[in-house]
Formats: structure tokens, C-alpha cells, sequence
């Protein structure tokens, strides 16, 4: 069964020249208690982070960045779930 990745290394890396275009969703994400993230499907607590600039930051636009995206750089940023992302699995 494949899951999404629960990143406790901090480690992922990706070839890309700008890390706002090569994002890769993680599966983590803070959709039912904003600000408690935890990974998707185990719901277990996020507790390692990456956060690059002041991220998370709900913008006051879309009040809805609940998903969890990781850059080459290994810096993490919040985005809207519905933003079309490839994604991280582990087996």
C-alpha cells in the first residue's frame, strides 16, 4: 500500500530553478485544527519542520493555505490543497 511520506529527516530533494514552481506536496497538512499539522492518512502530529520565510501563513485572501509543500531547497511552504502538486509516497 502506498501512503504519503512523513519527512522526519528533513531531507527530500528535487531539481528545479524556482522553488515556487517545483513544490511537492508532502501530506502533511493543518485542515482541522489550523496551525496543528499532521500527515495525512496515519493523522499523526507533524514534528519536524522547514518552514521557508513566515511561513505557515494563511493569506487574508484565501484564509485556506491547509496543505504542506517541500522545495528543493528542503524549505517547506503552505498552499491551497486544491493546487495541482506532484506528490511524495513511501511504500
Amino acid at each position: 500500500m502506498w501512503h504519503f511520506v512523513q519527512d522526519h529527516s528533513g531531507y527530500v530533494e528535487e531539481d528545479c530553478e524556482n522553488k515556487y514552481d517545483c513544490g511537492t506536496w508532502t501530506g502533511a497538512n493543518d485542515i482541522s485544527v489550523e496551525d496543528s499539522f499532521v500527515w495525512i492518512g496515519s493523522n499523526t502530529p507533524v514534528t519536524f519542520t522547514n518552514w521557508t520565510g513566515a511561513n505557515p501563513d494563511d493569506d487574508m485572501v484565501t484564509k485556506d493555505l491547509d496543505c504542506v509543500e517541500i522545495f528543493y531547497d528542503s524549505t517547506w511552504n503552505d498552499r491551497p490543497c486544491p493546487h495541482l502538486k506532484p506528490f511524495i509516497c513511501e511504500k
